[in-house]
């Protein structure tokens, strides 16, 4: 701690008395919220008082007992005299009345059960707790301190008190304060308080229900027990020992206690002394915060501190409320616009990262191509283009729609998907934002479905000729993945006869397409339906893009890429076949490890790719086949396996090419999926026809006269 805490002194047992409270069901709110084991950590913290002589006429219990049956042990300490008291707000409220007003030297609390926290300010819940959408019944530990120090001639109190509060401090923004009610106010004469909570404000306190053991209370338990030699027991070394025990088990226990002390200085006055519990943020989560602070500061720079610590460091240590309420603070009372704003983007951003922290600890480690499905089959109704880089920043920008408390937040939905993909559950976090039926039906909506049959149709146009005496002929190959085959196959249709020109294999693609799409899918193109063309370089001004398709009645028909992502293949390399698939694999390396980096080249310019491994997609300024500088044969020599361009001028090129870059950046597995939607917009909105040459391997039939039922390798 940053001060020393004083001792206690000498105190005879006789002159003690103990208030313990062990909850583990909550009437209204369901079981959902039951916390099985709570009850037998107050049951021993009581039996280890009367082992040290404490006169159990002095001790109040108030337990509710998963099951409604009362354990043996409380039983037994009933017949020895101890007060089994009522678990309502009420029924703890008079007891406590009781204790203070006979009074003593030491006054003991002991309290494992449910807490919140909201303005900054914690609250305990009874079994009295009635959750609804604006207030959570309940009582603020600050009037139960101001209760526990009255003083008067009618009361006798305490002059010494220590308290354990192994409860959550989660924090339910936008919830009244319940009503503080007759509480007393704080005496002049304050006793001294010394205060243990198994958390800090915002955060959760570890318990694992399935054992019935809460860690903060085991250990406080454990340490309490096993030294007999003292009483009342040294706080500093209790608390040192518990601060410890957590610090070993970092990586089991997800949050740290906190310290509280409260008393009279040397010169009269009231001291105040609180220890913060670090966050434990992640790396990540440090460097956000310390970003946004950065920003904040360049927008107004008057909210600058005096500190000499980084700030990571300080968020880092624990001083992450107090940098904030400051800066705010100081916005506040300048009461200028722009320093408010500043202050607030540092306060969301902190938030966020209190928001999730819980649930980035458990989840931990998923890999990139899963939290990338996961992100985007639960992102409906928000249409930006995110690129999903790591689990913080996606689980901070899903955070950042906010709309906590209401069960269609974006990040309630990912992380439930995340749930049921990585089998880990976040049973404690959803219990504390929402009530019980949100969160099944929150579970429920983001579970898996079933997953549409992926279908690419490749048209060979490179075979599409005359051939001496063979009439011509359209080869088509269909690759489907399902549930049952996810890594699917490829299937050759039956070559159908077709003319030499381009308006009569068009037609005979549109024939093609239709009967395809009526067996596979009757009632229209899916959205995990793509088409390809493999062609040859000078076959590209043909557009097959923009041939028309029959669409879902197959009376009627539109422009290709309107109904359906195209993109296109060059299958004649020639001698740069090689190349092709060694970029090939080096580009899917580097893209399963990070984000596909885009290089954008004007007429003239080389391309970087043979000398960067990182640049996975080459994209043109200009239409290639319209230059004759040989820049576009260039590229298919070194092997670029990702080319695009467009063949009209946008309207906006800055903005078309943020956005596509963007896009690819999202990934590029699924990218020509994505394109049926995402381009959609941007070609309205920026005129810029996108054309892709995708030269991926497993968007290309094996040979071109694949055989049915064989597998992409």
């Amino acid at each position: 701690m940053t001060t020393d805490l004083p001792p206690l002194p000498a105190i005879n047992p006789a002159r003690v008395s103990v208030l313990a409270i062990g909850l583990e069901t909550y009437g209204d709110l369901g079981v959902d919220w039951d916390l099985p084991g709570a009850g037998l950590h107050a049951v021993r913290f009581v039996q280890w008082a009367i082992d040290h002589r404490v006169p159990p006429e002095r001790v109040c219990l108030g337990c509710t007992w998963v099951g409604g049956l009362e354990d043996s042990r409380a039983m037994a300490l009933a017949a020895k005299g101890v007060r089994m008291i009522s678990t309502s707000t009420d029924g703890i409220k008079a007891s406590a009345s009781d204790l203070v007003e006979n009074g003593g030297d030491l006054l003991l609390v002991y309290w494992c059960g449910h807490g919140v926290s909201t303005s900054r300010q914690r609250l305990l819940l009874t079994t009295g707790a009635i959750r609804n959408p604006e207030q959570l019944t309940n009582f603020r530990i600050d009037d139960l301190q101001t209760l526990l120090a009255a003083k008067s001639e009618d009361i006798a109190g305490f002059p010494n008190q220590v308290m354990f509060f192994d409860a959550c401090a989660n924090e339910l923004e936008g919830r009244r304060l319940p009503n503080p009610g007759d509480w007393g106010e704080f005496p002049n004469g304050r006793p001294q308080q010394l205060l243990y909570y198994s958390t800090d404000i915002g955060l959760y306190a570890d318990f694992d229900k399935d054992a019935g053991r809460a860690a903060y209370s085991t250990e406080l338990l454990t340490w309490l027990e096993g030294h007999t030699d003292a009483f009342p027991p040294d706080f500093a070394r209790l608390s040192d020992h518990v601060h410890r025990r957590f610090h070993e088990k970092k990586d089991e226990f997800i949050n740290r206690p906190v310290r509280l002390y409260t008393g009279v200085s040397g010169e009269g006055g009231a001291e105040f002394v609180y220890e913060s519990a670090s966050l434990a943020l992640q790396p990540s989560q440090l460097l956000a915060v310390e970003q946004a602070v950065e920003q904040a500061l360049i927008r107004a720079p008057e909210l600058m501190t005096s500190e000499s610590q980084s700030v990571r460091s300080i968020f880092a240590s624990g001083g992450g409320d107090d940098f904030v309420r400051a800066m705010e603070d100081r916005a506040e009372a300048s009461d200028i616009d722009r320093l408010l704003h500043a202050a607030e983007h540092v306060r969301n951003t902190y938030d966020r990262q209190k928001w999730i922290l819980t649930p980035l600890r458990v989840i931990e480690n998923v890999d990139l191509n899963t939290l990338r499905t996961a992100y985007r089959e639960t992102r409906q109704g928000y249409g930006e283009i995110f690129v999903v880089e790591g689990l913080v920043q996606t689980l901070d920008h899903a955070a950042s729609f906010w709309r906590r408390y209401h069960e269609d937040a974006p990040l309630y939905r990912l992380i439930a998907r995340l749930e049921w993909v990585t089998g880990k559950r976040v049973d404690a976090w959803f219990r504390s934002e929402l009530d019980s039926d949100a969160v099944a039906r929150v579970r429920a909506s983001s579970r898996p479905g079933e997953t549409p049959p992926r279908i690419v149709v490749v048209f060979d146009l490179t075979e599409a000729d005359e051939n001496n005496d063979t009439p011509p002929q359209l080869k088509t190959h269909t690759w489907v993945a399902n549930e049952e085959n996810p890594r699917g196959w490829w299937e050759a249709s039956s070559p159908r006869a077709c003319g030499t020109t381009r308006e009569e294999i068009a037609r005979a693609v549109a024939e093609e397409l239709g009967e395809i799409f009526h067996i596979r899918h009757p009632d229209g193109y899916p959205d995990t339906a793509s088409v390809g063309f493999i062609l040859t370089p000078d076959r590209l001004a043909w557009r097959p893009e923009l041939w028309e398709a029959p669409v879902w009645d197959r009376r009627t028909k539109e422009v290709m890429a309107n109904s359906l992502p195209v993109v296109l293949h060059l299958r004649r390399r020639g001698p740069y076949e090689r190349r092709w698939k060694d970029r090939l694999k080096v580009v899917l390396e580097r893209a399963g490890n990070g984000v596909p980096a885009v290089e954008w080249l004007s007429p003239g310019e080389k391309s970087e790719a043979r000398t960067n491994d990182n640049i996975c997609c080459t994209a043109l300024n200009y239409r290639p086949l319209m230059h004759g500088d040989g820049q576009f044969e260039e590229l298919l020599r070194t092997g670029a396996p990702f080319i695009l361009w467009s063949d009209d001028d946008p309207s906006d090129a800055v903005a078309a090419r943020d956005r596509i870059t963007e896009l690819i950046n999202a990934g590029l597995e699924d990218f020509p999926e994505r394109r049926r939607n995402d381009l959609r917009d941007i070609a309205v909105d920026t005129g810029f026809s996108l054309r892709i040459i995708w030269d991926h391997a497993a968007r290309l039939p094996p040979n071109p006269n694949a055989r049915s039922n064989e597998e992409v390798q």
